[in-house]
């Protein structure tokens, strides 16, 4: 049941943060306008969602330098769609600030990057979020 909780969450959070992408709204506008087209009735998925939400939103530069070094020679930041950059986000805030294993990350935001874009997203999504997670402990040691 854990499982199945944490991925709601990390659904509701991608589409919090992809529609705060779009809209180029005031971020803290975003909780409230996303829930009325949403039948949840979780009051725990709610609060745990736009927390994780305005967290991110509140740090998108800070998450979006984690990677933009990490991409291959010939992409660049412009050039990545919007949903990468939203599913990117989220799953290097989880990294950072939870203490969820990796491979839980990279199944669940790949999960999502199969439902929303295709398998080379996913694979593109995953690759980064390992190399940031390495980078991360390399610099631990």
């Amino acid at each position: 049941m854990k499982k199945q909780f944490r991925t709601t969450i990390r659904h509701h959070v991608f589409k919090m943060i992809y529609q705060f992408e779009i809209m180029d709204d005031d971020f803290a506008k975003i909780p409230e306008i996303y829930w009325l087209s949403e039948n949840v009735k979780n009051k725990n998925i709610i609060s745990q969602a736009n927390e994780m939400f305005l967290n991110i939103a509140k740090n998108k530069d800070f998450l979006d330098n984690l990677y933009k070094n990490k991409l291959k020679d010939g992409w660049t930041f412009d050039r990545l769609g919007t949903i990468e950059k939203c599913i990117l986000r989220a799953a290097l805030h989880e990294l950072l600030n939870t203490g969820t294993p990796i491979y839980v990350i990279n199944n669940d935001y790949g999960e999502l990057a199969k439902e929303y874009a295709d398998e080379k997203i996913a694979s593109f999504v995953r690759g980064i979020v390992a190399s940031v997670e390495q980078e991360i402990g390399d610099r631990q040691r």
